[in-house]
């Protein structure tokens, strides 16, 4: 079986999403750490963690997965981060509500954002879950297009 979404292919979808919808706001030149956040944070910075994945295979076509998405938002000023760490709460909230595209035929759906603030630290961090559905092609064969069919009522 080929297995079309990967967690390679969330994190950028992730990343995708959030770098076009600030594009036009004073976060838009804010980067995403790929190194461990306990070693060295970059500030204002972003970081992607993903945790519980659970993948489960619904009938023989189709794969569930359902994983824990934790972003973390690291301000620029540790003491004066309070409006900043609202505005990012904000924005965010308008990004993930409703749901992540991954690709052309693949989205992650989220219900709800749950967000944490830090504010000795300052940090912020989203927490949610992504719900994904994908339809899987075994290999070797085409998926069905389109389906005719002709009825006919026939009354005795």
């Amino acid at each position: 079986m080929i297995y079309i979404v990967t967690l390679k292919a969330i994190d950028l979808a992730i990343v995708t999403q959030i770098v076009n919808a600030l594009k036009d706001t004073t976060y838009k030149d804010v980067k995403f750490a790929s190194t461990d956040i306990l070693e060295e944070i970059t500030r204002p910075s972003f970081y992607i963690d993903f945790s519980n994945n659970k993948t489960n295979l619904m009938l023989a076509n189709a794969r569930e997965r359902n994983l824990k998405l934790r972003l973390f938002y690291f301000c620029e000023n540790i003491k004066n981060s309070k409006i900043e760490l609202m505005e990012i709460q904000d924005l965010l909230s308008d990004i993930f509500i409703s749901c992540l595209k991954i690709d052309e035929e693949n989205y992650a759906h989220i219900h709800e954002c749950d967000f944490d603030i830090n504010k000795k630290d300052g940090y912020l961090t989203l927490n949610t879950e992504l719900y994904i559905l994908e339809q899987l092609e075994e290999e070797g064969t085409e998926l069905l297009e389109e389906l005719n069919i002709k009825v006919e009522n026939k009354i005795v």
